[in-house]
């Protein structure tokens, strides 16, 4: 009895009409992908709510949005989230995101004082939005708000990964909402065609899946202490 290491066998190959056929579905799955990415990651979901919450990180656009959402919304309180800042802090006197998008909110003269919330958070070197929900959620319970609802203002595709994280922090106690608002750096329906959507889009998107599959990786602990060179929030 022979020992057999290796058998013949047959090999079924494309023909080149097969590979046509191949290469059209493939482009066709790609044009559906690119087409359908961008909306999904730019979702706008917002639910009943008292309070308003906008990452300080956001450009100045954004913050003037938060404010007509909050008079339009009728909402009781627009929370404002972030770390450090790492940029301006010299000239502005302002330690964090959070501060200072709260002092550009005040510019517009349309939330009152007693109405507008600031929720700083320490520096870390990832899972920001996940620490900026904490730092939301500290300073609700903090000051004794009773939260009927929230809605988060993203932008663009940030925002269901921003989404789903908040999610996590507030529920089930809370109900959560997003609002996107367009990121102004690319066109949302051509993001393919800039370097700043191709960024945007691929980056949120496997930062969504990462969120969605593993919860970005964090631990019990996931916070990092924050350095002493970095000017601490107030």
């Amino acid at each position: 009895m022979k020992l057999s290491l290796f058998a013949k066998k047959t090999l079924w190959w494309p023909t080149w009409r097969g590979w046509l056929f191949l290469v059209v579905l493939a482009g066709g799955v790609v044009v559906g992908v690119m087409s359908r990415l961008q909306p999904f990651l730019a979702v706008t979901k917002p639910v009943p709510a008292n309070v308003l919450v906008v990452e300080g990180w956001v450009p100045d656009y954004v913050l003037k949005d938060a404010a007509n959402e909050f008079q339009q919304g009728r909402y009781e309180y627009l929370l404002v989230t972030g770390g450090p800042l790492l940029k301006g802090f010299l000239i502005s006197g302002y330690s964090s995101e959070a501060a200072l998008a709260a002092a550009s909110l005040k510019t517009l003269n349309v939330i009152p004082a007693n109405q507008l919330l600031e929720a700083p958070c320490a520096f870390t070197y990832r899972n920001r939005t996940f620490e900026s929900a904490r730092a939301a959620q500290t300073k609700l319970l903090a000051s004794g708000i009773q939260v009927q609802g929230a809605n988060v203002i993203a932008v663009g595709t940030h925002a269901r990964r921003t989404w789903l994280v908040y999610r996590k922090v507030f529920k089930p106690q809370t109900d959560i909402g997003v609002i996107c608002h367009p990121d102004e750096e690319y066109q949302a329906d051509r993001w393919w065609q800039s370097s700043a959507g191709i960024k945007a889009v691929l980056t949120e998107g496997l930062g969504w899946a990462y969120e969605w599959l593993a919860s970005s990786g964090r631990t019990r602990d996931s916070s990092v202490s924050e350095p002493a060179s970095i000017p601490k929030s107030r």
